[in-house]
């Protein structure tokens, strides 16, 4: 983890992710977060399968207050879904048979160990991974609400995160999609960065009590946790469709979505980053028409 974060930070200083960025068409990007974010929506699906009176009511009450009949306005649908759904697994006694843990962490600095063979491994698909796939879709859905997100900054920001959380042994720091999308789909454009900022809070205290909180979750029935993702990525997969597929590039937005989709992996690298690269190649196969409108575009700026 330390040594990917020291090639993502040089990588972030040579300015290589922001043209690499700027060079993916962004449809094709699109293709490739509606193919991460569709299990989403599949799983709000099964939940019927699996526990339909929580599903229907649940589902249910989220579209009846999001159709906008209802004047509540400072909660929002998700949370008051979650409420609704909590009363009902504490009604019916079904939370998991899990002792909630009071404690709080204690962080541990591991010394590095530099193995070659590990190294040689690890790295190149964890680079991958942060810079190809992960920060590619937040830095897409962030284009694709308005914003001029700088790449250089963040991608340098996600590198020395990653030293850090290395060195602490944790996972890279990336730009999840996910959460850029969910924390862009409401609210006015300017004040966003408040949810952004609460969203900080509560990861700090959630990862200080991290014994509490996996327990919480563990808590938490597995079919409830996957039915409020999918009603909070639902409008998210919807945008990301629209952005994939209102025009140009729909070729190399579907080669991507299908590959995506398929969760193919190679080299340990995943699927969403082949998504990107089939999608490419296809677009500029069959649809140079519109790389060479992109190009020139870029080179207009």
């Amino acid at each position: 983890m330390l040594v990917t974060g020291i090639v993502i930070t040089v990588i972030s200083l040579t300015g290589v992710a922001k043209k690499g960025m700027d060079l993916i068409p962004v449809p094709i990007v699109m293709g490739m977060v509606a193919g991460v974010f569709l299990p989403f929506g599949l799983n709000l699906v099964s939940s019927f399968t699996v526990e339909p009176c929580l599903a229907a009511i649940t589902i249910g009450l989220f579209f009846v207050i999001s159709s906008g009949r209802f004047s509540i306005k400072l909660i929002p649908p998700i949370l008051i879904s979650a409420i609704a759904g909590i009363i009902i697994i504490a009604l019916r006694g079904d939370f998991n048979a899990v002792s909630l843990n009071f404690s709080m962490i204690k962080p541990v600095i591991y010394k590095p160990d530099f193995n070659l063979n590990a190294m040689a491994e690890l790295v190149l698909p964890l680079t991958i991974s942060v810079i190809g796939i992960h920060n590619t879709q937040g830095l897409a859905i962030l284009k694709g609400e308005g914003y001029k997100p700088p790449v250089n900054v963040m991608t340098l920001s996600c590198g020395l995160g990653s030293i850090v959380m290395g060195l602490l042994g944790s996972v890279p720091t990336c730009i999840t999609g996910p959460v850029s999308a969910i924390l862009n789909s409401s609210g006015p454009q300017k004040s966003r960065y408040v949810g952004s900022i609460y969203l900080g809070i509560l990861l700090f205290l959630s990862g200080i009590f991290a014994p509490f909180t996996i327990s919480l979750a563990l808590l938490i029935p597995d079919t409830f946790v996957a039915l409020l993702g999918g009603l909070a990525m639902f409008r998210v997969i919807l945008d990301s469709f629209h952005n994939a597929f209102k025009g140009t590039f729909m070729i190399g937005a579907l080669t991507a979505f299908m590959i995506t989709v398929s969760s193919i992996s190679f080299w340990n690298i995943g699927s969403a980053f082949w998504g990107l690269i089939a999608g490419c190649f296809m677009s500029l196969l069959l649809e140079s028409k519109d790389f060479k409108k992109h190009l020139e575009l870029l080179k207009a700026l």
